[in-house]
Order: C-alpha cells, then sequence, then structure tokens
C-alpha cells in the first residue's frame, strides 16, 4: 500500500498543471497498463521468490489510476463547465458507491472473479469514455459549423 500510495502522488502533482495541455492518449495509455495489470494478475501465481513482482503491480497501479483519475477529472472540469459543482458531487457518490459495494463483496468473492469484475467495468468505463468524447467533437463541429453558416449570412 505504501508503494501504491507513493507512486499515485508523484504524477497525480506534475499532471494537474499540464493537464489542460495534454490530449486523450495519456488516458489511452494509463488504462492500457491498468487493462495489462488485471491480465497479468490474473495469470499470475504469487511466489514468495518474486518479490519484486509484489512492488511493481501497485506502482503500475497506481501510476496508470493517478494518470486517469487527474485527466478525469481534467475532463469533469471542461465537461460540465456551467455546473461543476454538481458534476464532482454527483462523480464522487458514484466512485463512493463503488467502493461500497465492492467492499461488500470482498470477503465473499475470489481474488480473479473480483479482476474480472474490474477489467470488465473498466472496459465498460472506456467504451463509455469514447462515446462521451465522439458526442462533444460531434457537438464542437455542428457548433462550428452553425458558426461558419451565420457569419457567411452576414456577409
Amino acid at each position: 500500500m505504501i508503494c501504491y500510495g507513493v507512486n499515485n502522488l508523484f504524477p497525480r502533482s506534475g499532471l494537474r498543471k499540464t493537464s489542460q495541455y495534454l490530449s486523450d492518449f495519456p488516458f489511452y495509455v494509463a488504462a492500457a497498463v491498468s487493462i495489462s495489470c488485471i491480465i497479468a494478475l490474473l495469470l499470475w501465481s504469487p511466489n514468495p521468490d518474486q518479490l519484486a513482482v509484489f512492488f511493481i503491480f501497485p506502482a503500475l497501479w497506481s501510476l496508470s489510476d493517478a494518470i486517469c483519475q487527474t485527466l478525469l477529472n481534467a475532463f469533469y472540469g471542461v465537461l460540465f463547465d456551467d455546473h461543476k459543482e454538481a458534476a464532482f458531487a454527483n462523480y464522487r457518490l458514484w466512485e463512493s458507491l463503488g467502493f461500497v459495494i465492492s467492499f461488500a463483496y470482498s470477503n465473499y468473492l475470489c481474488v480473479s472473479v473480483k479482476l474480472y469484475i474490474v477489467l470488465s467495468i473498466l472496459l465498460i468505463g472506456m467504451i463509455l469514455y469514447l462515446v462521451v468524447e465522439y458526442l462533444e467533437y460531434r457537438k464542437h463541429k455542428i457548433m462550428a459549423l452553425d458558426t461558419n453558416a451565420v457569419n457567411m449570412t452576414e456577409s
């Protein structure tokens, strides 16, 4: 947990300042790292002789989590510019509900089932993120076309 926490701290501080200048590429790379970690954990059999692996997985997972969380917060700030407080409150509500649900089933499911659940939710989240990105792209493209049409009629 210390390895996770330390690795989660440093990227967040650097990304907060640069998130407005970044594209979505770091987000997709972070999601790919998370997916890779989940698949590797599903295939890996723990062995006490592989001490480094016990630190590599939390480090990679925390780095990808820090990138995703920071860029998602920036995305929420842009997406809900007029209703930021409500958007972030809603975001934190659903995040907390996810924590409660995972805590509730943690004693009843084995690790592989939990990893499949996390993988499924991550894939669904990435697909829905792409849908929102596409809808925002279309909305801005239509707004740009409408602005051009208005400018042409005024000329």
